[in-house]
């Protein structure tokens, strides 16, 4: 391919109701059913639960709790009755999810008594039992209740366990870390790779791993900093979001994002090995394809014509340290500006390709921008990018 004129860079409803919960509550360890489907509960709450419900006749409502669950929402209700006795189901939709209670009682009474049946989200799995005061008329009216007692309600991970991974196909980032048992903390962070940039002579290609517990707090975030690296995010239900920033020994990267889900997506596959071909602006082209989803080693040749302060050709080569993520339609695409050569002048590099599942690849690629100095001279050159084509094993 000829000799290179470049410096590699890369270093390692029955009502509205409005519920406002707020009592003591004990913590057990008895087993309670899931929150949410697919999510193992890590222990229970035991406690006091008040509910203040108000029921239009229309059916319609607001409820206020607190206690075990501290909530707030809307109630819709279905009440039957008979010659003596007086049915209310509550259904109660707040901001963790809903809850269904029934009250009864005897007509013409103001006590009652109730009974968590089912809920939702946040209070799937959830039971209670009380007694309460206000009046449920037998016939049209509103009604408005008093309800107090106990319930018991599951206590969630604050993330689902599990490896999470996600990928960021245009910065070819992949995130990949465990979220440990109890859903509290996160473990065994990778991100593979990052860029960072030491002034305007070096470009780092970055792979960091975190292998500690880091801890996720209450509102579902967390953070930490470790060797130059921050870290950063939020998990929600299945997924999580966050930045990764890096500064250190004059190297930076501002912050990128990144997302990740779980379980993990399948990574795709392709026959693993060497390709190298051919490519129409000259000197050729080697990629090779991992078993874990990666372009590796790529080698990438070019003529490239000058245009100031004359017109010689020249040709060139490029070894690219980092690595480039295969797409799930095993597409692939990179590019590096601002590559620093040797003697000054820079150059920009990419490629996109696609692999056909068998034993071949095609694409193209090239370089733009390019100034170089050579025999004493800086040159300004066109670019040099075109179609190419490789095969495993030539």
């Amino acid at each position: 391919m000829g000799k290179s004129i470049f410096r590699k860079c890369a270093v390692a409803s029955m009502g509205a109701a409005l519920v406002a919960l707020a009592l003591t509550a004990s913590s057990g360890a008895g087993p309670a059913r899931s929150s949410s489907p697919g999510v193992t509960p890590v222990g229970s709450h035991t406690g006091k639960l008040l509910l203040q419900v108000t029921v239009g006749a229309s059916g319609h409502g607001k409820f206020t709790s607190r206690g075990v669950v501290a909530d707030t929402g809307l109630v819709a209700g279905e009440k039957r009755v008979s010659p003596k006795r007086v049915r209310l189901k509550l259904t109660m939709t707040g901001v963790g999810g809903t809850f269904r209670v029934l009250v009864l009682q005897t007509c013409g009474s103001a006590r009652s008594t109730w009974t968590i049946v089912t809920g939702t989200k946040a209070y799937r799995g959830i039971s209670g039992k009380g007694t309460g005061r206000g009046r449920i008329p037998c016939g049209r009216g509103a009604s408005r209740v008093y309800l107090a007692g106990t319930a018991k309600r599951p206590v969630l991970p604050l993330a689902l366990p599990g490896t999470y991974r996600g990928t960021h196909t245009s910065l070819n980032l992949r995130v990949t870390f465990d979220v440990v048992a109890t859903g509290g903390a996160l473990t065994n962070a990778s991100f593979v790779q990052l860029i960072a940039r030491c002034g305007s002579s070096k470009i780092l290609f970055l792979s960091p791993k975190f292998n500690a517990n880091y801890p996720i707090g209450t509102d579902k975030h967390f953070s930490f900093s470790e060797n130059g690296y921050q870290v950063s995010g939020s998990f929600s239900t299945r997924a999580a979001k966050g930045t990764i920033s890096y500064d250190s020994g004059g190297c930076h990267m501002d912050p990128v994002s990144w997302t990740a889900a779980t379980p993990p997506p399948a990574l795709p596959t392709v026959p693993s090995g060497r390709y190298c071909g051919f490519q129409l602006q000259g000197p050729g082209i080697c990629l090779s394809a991992t078993t874990d989803g990666w372009v590796a080693n790529v080698t990438m040749g070019g003529n490239i014509r000058c245009i100031s302060p004359d017109n010689p050709v020249f040709k060139i080569s490029y070894d690219f340290d980092g690595v480039i993520v295969i797409r799930s339609d095993l597409t692939f695409h990179a590019e590096l500006a601002r590559i620093p050569l040797d003697g000054g002048g820079s150059m920009t590099w990419r490629i996109t390709g696609k692999f056909d599942g068998q034993q071949g690849a095609t694409g193209t690629g090239g370089f733009t921008a390019v100034s170089l100095f050579r025999d004493g001279k800086l040159y300004t050159c066109r670019s040099a990018v075109s179609a190419w084509t490789a095969n495993l094993g030539h």
